[in-house]
């Protein structure tokens, strides 16, 4: 049917505008996933699609319980009204839906892929750049210099911390597609996967922010465990040198290194997360069912610490969650990781799936993992840069199980 055609055909570059700009650009990249889960609805609408598979009730369930669980702990609070317009980030879920159906297009699919690693590795290259020259386009603040020479980067992004998480889960997604791939790349293929593997660590440590670099080193050594590939292993072991090396050839990261683990393990300084994070655990205790509401985290965080320096997230997800929303709605959150562990769990493991290019489904487990283990020390799930991303990662991981239909796998055609 040519119209359906023309709106699959649509969808896909919208799609794939949106995860090629959330490179750079929240703004375009939005407006792109807003255009998008226009398209979708209609083809929903109009081709009578089920968005929600059978295979994949339990993660949406998990989800909705979410959802609904935050508008009430919202609705429960005081700035009800503010808390509410703050769940608008959540709207980022539709990336999920719209991602498995347009994925789901073999077509589509590695193209898909292949517009985010341009992304990645023009905006690495410009990370680059941009340490070694301190230029910053478009914007009127001025990078932050680095310890020993150059600049700390953070991209077309407003903090380098964003900026290192993106590209610390985009660069090990990177590796888990190349590495673990069924399919021989063109010449071509191979080697933008590679640079823009190696083009993302290297953006990755340019941003000197500790977090996503220790999340990128862990998501190596989980990738090394999982290998089954020499090169595999050789891309690693590379990531680690690589990452070794930064350490030791530049004493001033090493001597701030250093420094930033005695802040942060004092209870007294107002910058630590130790600090961040009592205060948090206070909150919890305070409201432990509905927690103080989104919109009130630092108001609260004011209350309590009276002229003391004010955060507006707890600086790790699981503990903001809980004293924003409370322990149920963590609960419901971590409900959904671990559904989307299980799913992967099965599908790598699986023979039924076999056939199935298993690149989609290390790709989509090294992602989550960097993005969790950033989340330990930063409140990454509410940042809406890497949130988006973690979104597509899941659609990548979780499309074969909308094409099962009695335990067997049937690739859609258009």
């Amino acid at each position: 049917m040519i119209y359906k055609k023309v709106l699959n055909d649509f969808l896909f570059f919208f799609y794939g505008l949106f995860i090629f700009c959330s490179t750079f650009s929240i703004a375009v990249a939005q407006i792109a996933l807003g255009i998008s889960s226009l398209l979708f609805i209609i083809i929903i609408i109009k081709f009578r699609y089920n968005p929600f598979p059978k295979a994949l009730r339990i993660f949406y369930l998990m989800i909705a319980m979410y959802i609904a669980w935050a508008v009430i702990s919202s609705l429960m609070g005081e700035n009800s009204i503010g808390s509410i317009v703050l769940l608008k980030q959540e709207w980022l879920f539709m990336a999920i839906p719209i991602g498995i159906y347009v994925l789901g297009f073999e077509k589509y699919r590695n193209k898909i892929i292949f517009f985010f690693a341009c992304g990645v590795f023009l905006v690495s290259i410009y990370a680059v750049i941009q340490h070694f020259t301190g230029i910053h386009w478009f914007k009127k603040t001025a990078l932050f210099p680095a310890f020993d020479f150059g600049y700390r980067v953070k991209g077309f992004f407003p903090h380098r911390l964003t900026f290192g998480n993106y590209y610390a889960v985009a660069s090990v997604f990177f590796i888990g597609y190349y590495f673990w791939s069924n399919k021989i790349f063109s010449n071509f293929e191979k080697k933008l996967y590679i640079l823009t593997t190696i083009m993302g660590v290297i953006a990755t440590l340019y941003s000197y922010s500790y977090g996503p670099i220790f999340a990128l080193i862990l998501s190596l050594f989980l990738l090394a465990l999982i290998k089954d590939s020499k090169r595999g292993l050789i891309i690693i072991s590379a990531g680690f040198i690589l990452a070794t090396a930064f350490y030791l050839f530049l004493p001033g990261l090493k001597d701030q290194i250093k420094t930033k683990i005695n802040t942060e393990e004092s209870i007294t300084n107002e910058a630590s997360r130790i600090y961040i994070w009592s205060n948090a655990v206070e909150m919890i205790e305070e409201n432990p069912v509905f927690g103080v509401g989104p919109a009130n985290f630092s108001d609260t965080f004011l209350k309590n610490k009276p002229d003391h320096r004010v955060h507006v997230h707890a600086h790790n997800d699981l503990l903001h969650l809980c004293a924003v929303i409370g322990i149920p709605g963590m609960v419901f959150w971590f409900g959904i990781w671990v559904m989307v562990l299980l799913y992967l769990k099965k599908y790598y493991f699986s023979s039924h799936y076999l056939f199935i290019d298993k690149k989609y489904c290390v790709a989509a487990l090294a992602g989550s993992f960097a993005f969790f283990m950033t989340s330990i020390s930063e409140a990454t799930f509410s940042d809406e840069e890497v949130r988006q991303l973690l979104m597509f990662i899941w659609a990548v991981g979780l499309y074969p199980w909308a094409l099962i239909d009695k335990k067997k796998i049937e690739p859609q055609s258009s």
